[in-house]
């Protein structure tokens, strides 16, 4: 994966495990009085996980309109990135992050599965 895609999927990273403990504080903030066990507060925070990375994976195959569901004269959509020193060249217009033809949700899944093996 190049280097701009890994930047952009670590920062997605971050924003996603951000967002896991703010909705289990709010889940859990709903009833204080419910006592879970520790693996129960690893299940939740792992169903979090799962849901909200399954957003990412359906936002980011968008992108390539996986499942045909884009509407008619629109084929898809670009993420690049715009490095600051291809400012005033040719290249300033950006670099797709996209390698080896992968799908975006195919490089999502292979940054999550990298991450955790």
């Amino acid at each position: 994966m190049n280097r701009y895609a890994s930047v952009l999927f670590a920062s997605i990273d971050q924003q996603l495990e951000l967002t896991i403990q703010q909705i289990y504080g709010q889940m859990c903030a709903m009833d204080p009085s419910t006592i879970m066990t520790a693996a129960e507060h690893r299940q939740a925070k792992q169903q979090i996980r799962a849901s909200l990375a399954g957003l990412i994976q359906g936002v980011l195959g968008l992108c390539d309109n996986v499942g045909g569901v884009l509407p008619p004269g629109i084929l898809g959509y670009s993420i690049v990135a715009r490095p600051d020193d291809l400012a005033g060249e040719a290249g300033a217009a950006g670099v797709d992050i996209r390698e080896n033809e992968l799908d975006y949700a195919d490089m999502w899944l292979e940054h999550v599965r990298a991450k955790h093996s």
